[in-house]
Order: C-alpha cells, then structure tokens, then sequence
C-alpha cells in the first residue's frame, strides 16, 4: 500500500499527497519552501518582512500568507534590484496575501510557458513596481490593490489565449503622471468591479471613485473606510474591491498629485 500510494503521487497532484511547507517555522525562507514543493503543495508564510528576488512557482502550487498583505511584505533582496528581476514568478498556481514592494514586475505569471496555462492571483498589495502585475496566458486576478505602478497590468502574451483573464475587485490607483492602468491586449476578458483613477477603455462594470483609503497614500495605508465604494455593499453585485477590508471608521480623501509625487522621490 505504501508503494502504491507513492506511485499515485509521483503521477498526480491529489490533496492527499498536497504538503504544507511553513516559514519561517520548517523551512527558512520563501525560496527554499518554493524549492521544497511540488505540484498541488502549499507554501504557507508567516508573518514579516522578506528580502527575497525572484521567487519562482514552478507548476500549480500555492504560495499563500498566513495573515494577509498588511503583516506579510516580500522586498527586493538588494537596496537597487537588477532591472527585469520580478518579486515572484509563476508558471502556475496561486498567490495569495502578500505586500509586494520594489520590483520591476511585482508579479510575472508566464502561462505562454505551458501553452496559456492559468494562475490565480488574488488579495495582494503591489506598491511602487514598476509593472504591477505582467502576464502571458490565462489568469484571474482580484482583489488586489495596485499602487504606484507606471503600467499596473500588462499583457505580454504574443498571441491571444483561448480564453482571456478575469481582473475583477480591484484597486488601481495612485499612478504616476503618464502611467497606464493596463496594456496588452487580453481581451475577450472579463474586466469588472474594480476601481481605476482612469478609466481608459473600459468603463461598463467598473467605477472610478476615491477608494477613501484609512491613511495617506504616502504612508502605505491601505485599508478602507466604512463609507469607501470598495467596501462590500458599497457598489452593488461587487463585494469587497482591493486587498484590504474596511480598517477604521473615518477615511481620508484622495491625496493630492503633490503628495502622490513624494512616492517617487
């Protein structure tokens, strides 16, 4: 029985072969839990600060924070990364919950890699990379919140996928003077319930409002307001938009472009 249980799991990736690698607790840091898994594995990440580059899921496991993005932040493992290092590189799965800060790509899923694979991202925050997101293939991607990014999704496919991403309840906000919300072309695609600070081709099922964020953009603060359309009931048929839910019980305004602009000093 042993035998056969090891065969069923060298040739599929059942839940019942699936292991939980934990860090820093059982491996110590990211890359080595990634390194560690196989398909159908979780890498499952306390709480901290992580100076790691170019983090690579390898097929379809899932990289997910224990606490959420508020608590859990992956950074560049150099003060000046190299241009093109990504913080995380997917060739599948999912990733979930992390505060993403200082890459070229935060996140770059490559799916033309396994002929328009599919990933899930979702509940992330992507501040100040200079693509939020890139990806080639299928993909769904919701509730993230995007901050700071001169293109904050980009489509880098070279020939449609079969069937186009899903960006749904998501934030977009906060680019920098001529920056672009989305480039590529992934359409058909379903593109609904988030909040751009500029529409720029699609408007039908998404809105353009301050996200009234708890505190200033300046200072990372990125939970919501009671009163934010990004909270559930707030916009109807769409629940909660960003990464954050509703964190305190008076927001502020948007920033003014001044105050946006010391981001990037």
């Amino acid at each position: 029985m042993p035998y056969l249980l090891a065969l069923f799991c060298l040739l599929s990736a059942s839940s019942v072969c699936a292991t939980t690698w934990k860090v820093p607790d059982e491996v110590p840091t990211i890359a080595a839990g990634l390194d560690s898994a196989v398909a159908g594995d979780t890498v499952l990440v306390g709480p901290g600060t992580y100076a790691e580059s170019h983090l690579t899921l390898r097929g379809p496991i899932v990289l997910k924070s224990a606490m959420g993005p508020s608590t859990t932040r992956i950074i560049p493992s150099r003060s000046s990364p190299s241009p093109g290092v990504p913080g995380i590189r997917a060739y599948g799965g999912e990733i979930n919950g992390f505060w993403i800060e200082g890459f070229e790509p935060g996140i770059i899923w490559d799916g033309s890699a396994l002929i328009h694979g599919s990933a899930v991202i979702r509940n992330n925050v992507l501040r100040g990379n200079y693509y939020g997101i890139s990806f080639a293939g299928t993909s769904v991607i919701e509730n993230n919140t995007i901050i700071g990014s001169e293109i904050a999704i980009h489509d880098f496919g070279s020939t449609p996928a079969p069937i186009g991403p899903t960006i749904r309840n998501n934030i977009i906000w906060a680019p920098s003077p001529g920056a672009e919300e989305w480039t590529g072309s992934f359409f058909p695609a379903v593109v609904t319930c988030n909040n751009f600070q500029r529409i720029q081709d699609v408007v039908e099922n998404n809105i353009a409002a301050d996200p009234q964020f708890c505190g200033a953009i300046s200072e990372g603060e990125f939970f919501i307001g009671p009163e934010s359309p990004c909270a559930p009931g707030n916009t109807p048929g769409c629940e909660l938009i960003g990464a954050l839910p509703v964190g305190c019980s008076t927001a502020l305004k948007t920033a003014s472009w001044t105050v946006i602009k010391l981001m990037y000093r």
